[in-house]
C-alpha cells in the first residue's frame, strides 16, 4: 500500500486537510512531502572518513575527529558530522566528576624524638650501562637518621615488608637476623634470606640448563666474610649505646692518632674499628708507648690480642712509608675478645673484619655434574677460588701476580674438564 494513499484515507476518515493534520502534530508540510532517504547512503563520505580515523585512534572523541577531518581537507559541517557520529554509536559516555570531601589543611608536625615518625620513599636511577635500579629509603624524621637503604632492580611488596620488619626489630633491640644461639639455630629472617639466596642460585642453574650449558659449568658459592659473634648472647658493644660499657682502643690512645682519625675530631673520618681495631699512629716511634696504655686498660677495652712490631710483620708488610714500609699496614692491630664490637650504635648485633673464628670461617660449595658429592675437611681459603676457576678453564693460574707471589694453590680435590 502506498504511504501517501494511506495518509489520504486517514485524513478523509477524520475530516482533516493536510495543513490541518500537519498543524495538529507540529509537522511542517515540507517534511510531510519530503521523500525519505537512507542516511547511510547520503552520508557515506562522512562515514568512510570517520572509519578511517577510528582505525588510528578508536577513543579520540568527537571534536578530535572533527578537527582531524578538517585538517585532512574534508569540508563537512560539524553538525552533520556529529549527527552521523551519534547515529554510528560513537558518542562516549561522559565520566562523572567525583566530588571529594574537603580536606582541612593541617600543619605538618615533625617529632624531635627518635622512633616517633618515619618516612619511607622510593627512588630510582640508571647505571652507566643503562640498567635501571630502585632504592627504598627509610628515615627517622626526628633524628634524620637513615634507618635502611634497600637497593635492587625490583623491590616487591614482600621485600619491603622484610626490610620494615628488620628495622622495627632493630629499633626495638630484638634479635632479628643471624642465629639465636651458639649452636647456630637460624632465626626466621635468616631462613628467609637463605631461601632467597637458594632461589636466586636456582634461577641461574635453570637458565644454564635451558641453554644447555649446565654440564660444562663449574659453580662456586661462598662468602667474602662471616660475622662475629654468631652467638648473639656473646655480643658486647664498647662503649655501647649508653657509653658505659668501656673504652675503645682508639679513645685510649686518641692523642697518638692523626687528628683526621682521632675520636677527638668530631668532623673527622674516625678510627677504623669494628670487631677489630686498626690503629695508624701519627708517629710510628710512639708504638711502644701506645701499646703500654692498651695493655694497662685491656679489660676496659675488651682486648684479646695486640699485634705490633714483629708479631704484626708475620701477617703483613712492615708499617711505615716507602721504601722502608707499607702505609697500608697499621702500626697496631687490636683483636678484641669474642663478641666485643667497638661501636656506640644500638642497631648492631654482630660485625666483621677481624681475625675471629666466626669472621674467617665461611661456607664454600663447588658444584658440577662430574663431581661426586663429598665433604672436604682440608683447610682452604677463599683466595683459592680464583686459581681454581682458571685451572678449570685450562688457563695457567700462575698468570695472576697474586697467585705467583703468594703461592696460592687451587682448591684440593677439584679436577674436571669444563670443555
Amino acid at each position: 500500500m502506498n504511504p501517501s494513499n494511506t495518509s489520504t484515507q486517514r485524513r478523509s476518515y477524520v475530516g482533516l486537510s493536510i495543513t490541518q493534520a500537519c498543524a495538529a502534530v507540529s509537522l511542517g508540510r515540507a517534511s510531510f512531502y519530503r521523500t525519505p532517504r537512507n542516511w547511510r547512503i547520503a552520508d557515506a563520505a562522512v562515514i568512510e572518513a570517520l572509519n578511517e580515523q577510528l582505525k588510528k585512534s578508536p577513543r579520540a572523541g568527537f571534536w578530535k575527529y572533527y578537527q582531524r577531518l578538517r585538517r585532512a581537507g574534508h569540508a563537512f559541517n560539524h553538525k552533520r558530522v556529529y549527527r552521523v557520529y551519534c547515529r554510528m554509536g560513537l558518542n562516549l559516555r561522559r565520566r562523572p566528576k567525583w566530588v571529594l570531601p574537603k580536606r582541612i589543611a593541617q600543619p605538618l608536625e615533625v617529632s624531635l624524638f627518635p622512633n616517633r615518625q618515619w618516612a619511607l620513599d622510593f627512588m630510582h636511577d640508571t647505571l652507566y650501562c643503562g640498567k635501571r635500579f630502585r632504592t627504598l629509603n627509610i628515615i627517622d624524621e626526628g633524628t634524620r637518621e637513615c634507618l635502611a637503604i634497600e637497593i635492587d632492580t625490583s623491590l616487591p611488596a614482600g621485600r619491603v615488608i622484610r626490610v620494615l620488619v628488620g628495622v622495627v626489630c632493630c629499633e626495638n633491640k630484638t634479635i632479628y637476623g643471624g642465629y639465636t644461639d651458639a649452636e647456630g639455630t637460624p632465626t626466621t629472617a635468616m631462613k628467609n634470606e637463605i631461601a632467597f639466596a637458594d632461589a636466586s642460585v636456582g634461577q641461574m642453574i635453570s637458565a644454564l640448563k635451558k641453554n644447555g650449558l649446565f654440564d660444562s659449568r663449574l659453580i662456586v658459592v661462598t662468602a667474602k666474610h662471616g660475622q662475629s659473634s654468631s652467638d648473639p648472647h656473646r655480643f658486647f658493644p664498647i662503649p655501647g649505646h649508653s657509653g658505659g660499657n668501656g673504652t675503645s682502643p682508639a679513645n685510649l690512645i686518641a692523642g697518638y692518632l692523626p687528628y683526621s682519625e682521632s675520636p677527638l675530631n668530631a668532623n673527622g673520618i674516625g678510627p677504623t674499628e669494628d670487631d677489630i681495631s686498626q690503629l695508624w699512629l701519627n708517629n710510628s716511634s710512639d708504638t711502644q708507648a701506645a701499646v703500654n696504655i692498651l695493655q694497662q686498660n685491656a679489660q676496659a677495652a675488651g682486648i684479646g690480642e695486640i699485634f705490633y712490631g714483629a708479631s704484626l710483620q708475620t701477617m703483613f708488610n712492615a708499617p711505615g712509608l716507602p721504601p722502608f714500609g707499607d702505609p697500608r699496614t697499621p702500626d697496631i692491630i687490636v683483636q678484641p675478645n669474642v663478641g666485643v664490637v667497638y661501636t656506640g650504635s644500638s642497631k648492631k648485633q654482630a660485625e666483621h673484619g677481624g681475625f675471629s673464628h666466626d669472621d674467617t670461617n665461611v661456607m664454600l660449595l663447588v658444584s658440577n655434574p662430574k663431581l661426586k658429592a663429598r665433604k672436604v675437611d682440608s683447610f682452604v681459603e677463599t683466595t683459592q677460588v680464583a686459581p681454581t676457576i682458571l685451572k678449570s678453564l685450562h688457563l695457567d693460574p700462575r698468570s695472576l701476580d697474586a697467585v705467583r707471589l703468594e703461592g696460592t694453590t687451587a682448591l684440593p680435590g677439584i679436577s674436571i674438564d669444563t670443555e
